[in-house]
């Protein structure tokens, strides 16, 4: 019994008669009668009860039903048994004083019907039962089950197949190819369709308004022949309880499957074309050419494999011409057969035909034949009505057509042709159009960037392209539309494109097949839909005169109706299965009251749609948290992290493959708050704080004062610094050029005293440059401040030493006269610094230009840097190792001299 959230089991232990269950019966008031080979039990008021009256107490009981009228009848070994009032009244037919077995009881609007050993018996609303005369010449203990619709009264019999019964009469029912026999129950369910379950035979289905039965069984898809019941769901599945073989579902999808099961040598089917019958198609397989009758039932009529011609039992096509002649295409060989016989004939060894390997073959608008192929005497031959064959092993550019992997009809008579590039990548294939005398190449080319396995022109005239990097489509204005990116389409891998009689294009995938509406998106049918199989096939797609799509695929033929495929009206609903909190699992729950440390939440979601539950799906929100639905989600799990203290409800709306809603499903979600989220740590938290308030300003103060005092001794300290860095230079700690020009202009200006004079030496370091020439820069800076520190050396207290840059250097000496200048300039002058080991070493040395500057001179530093550079000048000009000391010239001494 399942209770909405789980199974629960009953035994012997439980009340239970027998273990071996006959029949279950839902009555109107609630109770569960249970017929069990060791008598009757009944579930009432949530528990379950043997019953132990004399009627019903131990003897085997087989069949259940409820009148009109409310009133339970009981079908056992030893006759019919009535409750009603709360007692059990015994019926024995036939004026018998034990018995009869009763197989089958029918209630109806005029009492009840009951099928037992000595006949059918009518037990009216009044009165005693009435004998129901049967068919004549079947003994009475033949009789089974009984079953009414509106064609009239059925019954069905252990070995002389199912009778029914209208105005003119019994007669035999023999609708249908396979006769029913062994009849073991008959229902008829809410669609109105007769179900008739045997014991060998299979299930046997009447429809309303069908003239024949359907018959399932072990040979196209029931696990076994032998059947208990069915049960029509209310998505309008059918539910197959079999013997030994479990459980069946036949799906209310469109799709059916042919397999191994239905005579096929080889469930993997390659090309599928028409056959010689309206109900008939020739099927390529791994092992051999299939001609398969598919109407009324599946048959095989007739197998070609390689022993009987064809040199290959892998069969890629089978084609017929116009003038009856059937083409069989193998992995390796092309063959052909006359019509009217059934010898396989093989192909001159002469004729120009692409043999080594044949991709494809078609017939164009003419009737004329075409076969493509690899092959170095040309990819690309087509055969005329009157037998002539040409062949084409150029492009229109010259280059050789060798590989030409598929040759389809074009609208404007002719064919399509895909040809691998030659003098390209391998991986690249161009498109031509022959009219049957001319190749010529499209112009525009195809975006797909791996070779084209499959082309297909429409009715529409557009021209569709497929290899194992996508799908793509030239339409007719002649540009091309790359479909990758459409909706719904999820797998690029495209094996063959095909058209079916509406204008829709079919296009089988390595994971599905494929839909194409007009705005071009893709609807996809896969297993969950009924298809054989994932993987399809090349070559594996044919629309018949009926409307009917067949698709190959590895591992069986699939057959669409698109006229059986029937909304699903019903309503889904939707469970939660299991709740996986941080340290323990919830199974169904009706509501969560969690923890604090619970407010991770991976809830287990379940759509109930056995008809395709794949496309179901749920929208969802956390109301509390959530304003808006959440998208639609197909996934099982549901998770949701760091809730909120407070009462939450989990929110759910279930929806099925048709778009039909079903009822919101509602969690209540409780989580306590942590104890510091409660009211008596909030107020206690509030009296520590006002408490501490006080302290803590006090505290602050006198932080905020020493961090004051810190940031000002910090302030000074980084502005020490930056004035040193805005000062010195950072190799050799001398002055910068700013700072010792700044150091000039201030000894030059005339508020310093007008009887101040001062000498301004301009150095320069020679052979400074083969020093970074030669031993790089690291030993220049080295140079350059061994050189400072001598120069350093030999000037006075007071006197100020600065980089220029580079190797120069400008010392500026306030007071010095002309004597003392040149004294100082000389020892600079006889400075050195040796660098360098060997034959490698470099002496640099210093070259000075000095100037001696008269106080009350108002000379400008400008006009001093000048002469002094002036005179260093001179001696580097010289190139040697000397200085020249002279006195500062003002304009108009220059003018005068």
């Amino acid at each position: 019994r399942f209770n909405g959230s789980e199974f629960k089991n009953f035994f012997i232990h439980d009340g239970l008669r027998s273990s071996r269950i006959q029949e279950l019966l839902a009555a109107s008031d609630g109770t569960v009668w249970v017929a069990t080979d060791g008598g009757l039990s009944r579930w009432r008021d949530h528990h379950l009860e043997m019953l132990d009256d004399p009627a019903v107490g131990s003897i085997p009981c087989l069949a259940l039903a409820e009148d009109a009228r409310n009133r339970v009848w009981i079908g056992s070994e030893n006759g019919v048994a009535v409750f009603a009032d709360g007692k059990f009244s015994v019926f024995h037919p036939g004026g018998v004083r034990n018995g009869p077995r009763v197989h089958d009881i029918l209630a109806d609007r005029e009492g009840v019907l009951v099928a037992a050993d000595n006949g059918i018996w009518r037990f009216p609303w009044e009165g005693a039962p009435l004998a129901v005369p049967g068919p004549a010449g079947i003994a009475t203990d033949n009789y089974r089950a009984l079953a009414l619709t509106a064609e009239g009264l059925w019954l069905g019999t252990y070995s002389h197949g199912v009778w029914r019964r209208n105005d003119s009469g019994w007669e035999v029912f023999s609708g249908g190819a396979a006769a029913a026999r062994s009849i073991y129950q008959m229902s008829v369910q809410a669609s109105g369709t007769l179900y008739i379950s045997t014991n060998g035979s299979g299930l046997f289905i009447k429809r309303p308004g069908q003239a024949v039965m359907e018959h399932w069984g072990t040979d196209n898809g029931l696990p076994s022949n032998v059947i208990n019941t069915v049960l029509e769901d209310r998505e309008g599945s059918l539910w197959i309880a079999t013997y030994i073989g479990g459980l069946a579902r036949l799906s209310s999808m469109a799709w059916i499957s042919h397999t191994e099961k239905q005579g096929l040598p080889s469930a993997c089917v390659f090309g599928i074309s028409p056959g010689d019958t309206a109900d008939s198609l020739w099927l390529g397989t791994l092992r051999g050419a299939v001609h398969y009758q598919v109407r009324p039932l599946p048959k095989v009529l007739e197998i070609v494999r390689a022993k009987d011609g064809l040199g290959n039992d892998w069969v890629w096509k089978i084609l017929r011409t116009p003038n009856g002649t059937l083409w069989f295409m193998t992995d390796t060989t092309l063959r052909y057969r006359l019509p009217g016989e059934k010898t396989i004939r093989e192909l001159s060894p002469d004729l120009p035909i692409p043999r080594t390997v044949p991709w494809d073959m078609t017939v164009d608008g003419q009737g004329n034949f075409w076969v493509c192929g690899n092959w170095s005497g040309g990819g690309l031959a087509r055969r005329d009505a009157a037998g002539h064959w040409k062949k084409w092993d150029r492009t229109p550019a010259g280059e050789p057509l060798t590989d030409v992997s598929r040759v389809v009809r074009r609208r404007r008579g002719g064919v399509w042709v895909a040809a691998k590039n030659a003098s390209k990548s391998a991986a690249k294939s161009s498109l031509h159009a022959c009219d049957g005398e001319t190749l010529t190449m499209l112009a525009a080319p195809c975006p797909l960037s791996n070779a084209i396995s499959t082309i297909c022109e429409d009715s529409s005239g557009r021209l569709w392209a497929g290899s194992d990097d996508g799908l793509a489509v030239l339409e007719t204005d002649g540009r091309w539309r790359l479909l990758n990116d459409r909706p719904g389409f999820s797998n690029h891998h495209v094996f063959f494109i095909g058209e079916d009689w509406k204008g829709k294009i079919w296009v089988n995938t390595a994971r599905g097949v494929f839909r194409f509406l007009a705005d071009y998106k893709a609807e996809g049918f896969t297993l969950d839909d009924g298809l054989a199989d994932w993987e399809t096939n090349g070559n594996g797609f044919y629309s018949d005169a009926r409307g009917e799509i067949w698709i190959g695929t590895v591992n069986g033929l699939s057959q669409y109706n698109p006229a059986s495929l029937s909304r699903n009206t019903e309503p889904p609903r939707l469970m939660v299965e299991n709740v996986r909190l941080p340290s323990r699992s919830l199974a169904f729950p009706r509501q969560l009251d969690l923890a604090w440390s619970e407010r991770t939440l991976i809830f287990n979601i379940a759509v109930l749609s056995y008809r395709n539950r794949n496309r179901s799906g749920y929208i969802y929100r956390l109301d509390g948290l959530e304003t808006e639905w959440n998208p639609m989600s197909r996934l099982g799990d549901l998770r949701y992290t760091n809730l909120p203290a407070g009462d939450l409800k989990l929110q759910l709306k279930p929806v099925n493959e048709s778009g039909v809603w079903g009822e919101t499903v509602v969690l209540p979600i409780h989580v306590r708050p942590p104890f510091w989220m409660t009211l008596w740590f909030r107020l206690g938290g509030v009296f520590f704080l006002l408490a501490a308030a006080l302290g803590i300003h006090r505290w602050r103060t006198m932080l905020l004062r020493r961090r004051n005092r810190e940031l000002e001794s910090e302030v000074g300290k980084r502005t020490a610094e930056l004035e040193y860095l805005a000062t010195y230079d950072p190799l050799t700690a001398l002055l910068n050029r700013r700072a010792i020009l700044a150091f000039l202009e201030r000894q030059l200006r005339p508020e310093r005293g007008s009887n101040r004079q001062l000498g301004c030496i301009m150095v320069d370091l020679n052979r400074f440059k083969a020093v970074n020439d030669t031993l790089g820069h690291a030993a220049g800076d080295h140079v350059l401040k061994e050189m400072a520190a001598k120069i350093q050396e030999c000037l006075r207290q007071g006197d100020a030493l600065g980089r220029l840059g580079g190797d120069e250097f400008l010392v500026v000496l306030p007071g010095a006269d002309l004597e003392a200048l040149r004294a100082i300039t000389r020892r600079i002058n006889d400075l050195g610094c040796r660098v360098g080991e060997d034959n490698a070493a470099v002496t640099v040395t210093a070259s000075c230009g000095a100037l001696a500057v008269p106080a009350g001179s108002a000379a400008a530093a400008a006009a001093v840097l000048a002469q002094a550079d002036d005179l260093l000048y001179q001696v580097k000009r010289a190139d040697r190792r000397d200085f020249a000391v002279e006195a500062f010239k003002t304009e108009s001494a220059k003018t005068s001299g």
